[in-house]
């Protein structure tokens, strides 16, 4: 109990002063309590309960997630003297499918639409606004060098503490979770009982029963889902990089990467590597090198398979012609969720779709799929709407990237366009907004991405 009380303080006193800091000064401290606490929200909760067994903590921590940044966005708008109200705003494309996409979530919960009962829509509804809530806070900010070198380092640390403690828990075979009775966690709060062969979900592990590791995330697919953010930081540097020390240290950075997103092995992000290392070459306009790795990276996958294990050929035969189980059980999903938005184009409403603890299994329709997800609950407007932010995310990036003279100062876009692109495809296989963290933090730094673009492109939108 006394170290349950002692974190708990530790926590709030950190918090406060973030929101100190935030009132007192534009700044980039909102974002550094998404980064320093939501990647450890849902493993934070699990110990403070393993530690007290005290609901009302863990109700503290879970609410005051919300309220924080809810309380920031406010402050905001209304109490400072460079308030939102006072900025010569340019409003943009991006701005106005935020405004739009909010516009939606409001509509969907506040009538009787779809089988889920109010609070479910109410919660729901919450966990989507807040994506357009920091991306407004992110938008608000007007960041200098020497704060993204700052968030660097702090994304450097806190990846190479997340990879160092999943390789702790690959060495003892143990995972960490465990530890921390998730199990007993998840049945006392939410009455659900694991059903994965380690006392953990199914996201615990692989076929054979094989163990998959998370390190202090939710779950071993949010953890690999984060390390593309470092992916993308490495890839930055090693471009950037004017001295062979630099290239060695962030060489051997990547090389802590690729073995965290192994050890929690998901298949999307595996391609999602793929799919960054794509983009990087087309923002650093290396064609040729593109053309050449794509063609020997053709061949590599062919000689690999033909002369790997037939334990391994039957398991990549199995997920691209979905005999796998997981493979199939994503396939069944996505029909259900077509076949859904198919009938009901306008949106079966809020909690009809997806995994997240506020959905009802009883209800549910499709899901594994952040695309078919937002359809079935908002209707195709709602689909088009939210494939609009992701491509004006990922090309006001690409454009910014043009833009900006300083390559350093190239650091945020380049983040932002390798990370959207690179999560296009672990979107289709899961419902990818209820990683906190990696949500979140993307669209903050949307936000603040679409401020700086918007002051240098040559022709704005509207004033």
């Amino acid at each position: 109990m006394f170290t349950a009380v002692v974190l708990l303080f530790l926590y709030f006193f950190i918090l406060s002063f973030i929101i100190r800091e935030s009132i007192r000064k534009e700044s980039i401290y909102p974002l550094l309590y998404i980064i320093l606490f939501l990647p450890t929200y849902s493993f934070f909760q699990i110990l403070i309960y393993d530690l007290s067994q005290n609901i009302f903590f863990v109700n503290l921590i879970k609410y005051s997630k919300d309220l924080s940044i809810l309380f920031i966005f406010f402050i905001y708008l209304f109490g400072r003297k460079t308030s939102v109200f006072k900025i010569n705003w340019k409003i943009t494309k991006l701005d106005l499918l935020f405004i739009s996409f909010s516009a939606l979530i409001f509509f969907f919960m506040a009538f009787p639409i779809g089988e889920a009962n109010l609070l479910e829509k109410i919660i729901y509804g919450k966990n989507l606004l807040l994506i357009s809530l920091v991306y407004f806070l992110g938008r608000n900010i007007n960041y200098s060098f020497l704060d993204l070198n700052f968030i660097n380092k702090t994304l450097v640390i806190l990846t190479s503490l997340s990879c160092l403690i999943a390789l702790i828990e690959f060495s003892f075979n143990t995972h960490l979770h465990s530890i921390v009775n998730y199990s007993s966690f998840y049945l006392d709060l939410y009455d659900i009982n694991p059903t994965g062969n380690y006392g953990l979900s199914w996201t615990f592990e692989r076929p054979g029963p094989i163990k998959r590791f998370g390190s202090f995330f939710a779950d071993p697919l949010e953890f690999s889902s984060f390390l593309l953010i470092g992916l993308s930081i490495v890839l930055f540097k090693i471009n950037s990089s004017k001295t062979s020390i630099n290239r060695i240290y962030y060489f051997i950075f990547f090389v802590f990467i690729i073995t965290g997103i192994y050890i929690s092995f998901s298949r999307s992000i595996i391609i999602s590597v793929f799919l960054m290392f794509f983009i990087n070459l087309i923002l650093i306009k290396k064609y040729r090198l593109l053309l050449s790795l794509i063609s020997i990276g053709f061949l590599i996958s062919v000689c690999t398979y033909y002369y790997s294990s037939e334990e391994t050929k039957y398991f990549i035969l199995d997920t691209i012609t979905f005999q796998n189980s997981s493979s199939l059980g994503h396939l069944v999903k996505w029909i259900q969720g077509i076949l859904s938005i198919n009938e009901n184009p306008l949106g079966s409403g809020l909690g009809a779709s997806g995994n997240s603890l506020s959905v009802d299994d009883q209800i549910s329709i499709g899901g594994e799929n952040q695309f078919i997800i937002i359809g079935v609950q908002m209707g195709l407007l709602g689909l088009i709407n939210y494939i609009g932010l992701i491509y004006y995310s990922i090309i006001n990036s690409y454009k910014l990237f043009n833009l900006e003279k300083d390559f350093q100062l190239k650091y945020l876009p380049f983040i932002v366009c390798c990370l959207k692109f690179a999560l296009i495809f672990p979107m289709m296989t899961s419902n990818a907004e209820i990683y906190t963290f990696l949500s979140l933090f993307g669209w903050f730094l949307v936000g603040m991405n679409e401020r700086r673009y918007n002051n240098l492109k040559p022709n704005p939108v509207s004033n």
